[in-house]
């Protein structure tokens, strides 16, 4: 025991070694200060390292930080923040989980760009899946696509402004097979109106109301058979 200080240097190898056990500042909490180029500590067992207060490291000044383990398990009582002023990478040569019992929140702290880039995208919601954009929504594939409910209304609403196009390479089949189909224009409803094309009509009963005129034009001849009575008032 010193009242003062201890020195304890050598020109070679300095070891401290012990059959059982080796206690440094066990009598009282003092401080420790490990000043070295490299430090190096192995253990045969467990490491430990506790605090009363906190654990910190890096703190004097920024320094590179790898943890290379079998595995990784970071448990906390309270929230656990990373924050990078550069970019922030996770990856994994397996799956890649996150789950939390109340919610998964990105980008909520301020509006940011998220690219997802997958071989395929499956998003399985037990509630409503809902998205909202302030600007535009693209949804865009090169292959066979659908757009399936089960069950309730199908809406899609042009709320404010603009035209709606529906537009196809190919043929376009609209089927209603539980009830009709009702087509309704404030300004006017036009069909052919791109290019004249064949327009072909089968029905059971065909019924035409106007509350102005009927006007029908032919740049060629006018044929209107019936099998039973005419009438033309």
């Amino acid at each position: 025991d010193g009242q003062g200080t201890l020195s304890v240097s050598s020109s070679g190898a300095l070891k401290i070694d012990s059959p059982t056990s080796i206690g440094i500042g066990t009598n009282s909490d003092a401080p420790i200060d490990i000043d070295s180029t490299t430090l190096d500590i192995d253990a045969s067992g467990a490491l430990t390292i506790d605090s009363a207060t906190s654990i910190s490291i890096g703190t004097t000044a920024d320094k590179p930080i790898d943890i290379d383990s079998t595995t990784l398990d970071i448990d906390s009582s309270g929230a656990i923040t990373i924050n990078g002023e550069s970019t922030t990478a996770i990856s994994s040569s397996g799956a890649l989980s996150i789950d939390s019992e109340t919610g998964i929140n990105i980008g909520t702290t301020t509006d940011k760009p998220i690219d997802i880039d997958s071989t395929t995208l499956d998003i399985d919601a037990s509630g409503a899946v809902t998205l909202d954009s302030t600007s535009t929504i693209s949804l865009d594939g090169v292959g066979n696509s659908n757009f399936t409910i089960d069950s309730g209304n199908l809406t899609i609403n042009n709320t404010t402004s603009g035209n709606m196009t529906l537009q196809s390479a190919g043929a376009i089949d609209i089927d209603a097979d539980g009830g009709k189909v009702t087509i309704d224009g404030s300004g006017g409803i036009d069909i052919g109106v791109e290019s004249d094309v064949a327009i072909d009509i089968d029905s059971s009963t065909l019924d035409i109301d106007a509350s102005g005129a009927i006007t029908i034009d032919g740049t060629s001849t006018l044929s209107i058979d019936v099998d039973g009575a005419t009438n033309i008032n």
